[in-house]
């Protein structure tokens, strides 16, 4: 007997809901969010190293500076980046972040503005090790070959499009 395609349909969506193999069931389970919360904490770690060395490398005031790192669980004050329990992170620049965004965006890593000085940084769940180093270093790319203009407080692009690689400096 022929049944309706319709009802093939029907049965995959069944099967595919069923609770062995809804998706919630997986991101319920322990082992998943114990991954969730080390990849948050090795994410955090990363730009809390990007921080010390932004304030290293920085003599002057004219340099982008991470001046807070938020996530569920973790604290900022008391840097103990085991604590982050989500990989939503939210980190406050000193200055615009909108040319941040459309540069790292260039070199292939998707940034979301919360705000005039705020990025969001939302990955998915099964983002790999290597996939978050890469995603850091390109952060850290993009931080350190931005200045600021202390006036405006924008960035100035005069040697950061030529030194990543983006095309020619502007003017």
């Amino acid at each position: 007997m022929n049944r309706p395609f319709g009802f093939a349909v029907a049965m995959i969506c069944f099967s595919l809901t069923s609770t062995e193999f809804h998706p919630f069931n997986k991101i319920k389970h322990p082992l998943f969010l114990s991954d969730v919360k080390r990849k948050a904490s090795l994410l955090v770690k990363g730009l809390l190293d990007i921080e010390e060395r932004l304030k290293q490398n920085s003599s002057d005031n004219d340099r982008v500076q991470i001046l807070e790192i938020r996530s569920v669980g973790y604290d900022h004050k008391l840097r103990n980046y085991q604590t982050a329990q989500s990989l939503m992170i939210g980190v406050t620049l000193n200055i615009n972040v909108s040319h941040i965004i459309s540069t790292a965006a260039d070199k292939g890593l998707i940034l979301i503005s919360a705000g005039e000085k705020i990025i969001r940084i939302v990955p998915p769940l099964i983002i790999s090790d290597e996939e978050i180093k890469r995603a850091l270093h390109i952060m850290e790319q993009v931080f350190t070959h931005c200045k600021c203009e202390s006036n405006a407080d924008a960035l100035v692009y005069k040697d950061a499009f030529v030194s990543l690689g983006l095309g020619k400096a502007a003017s």
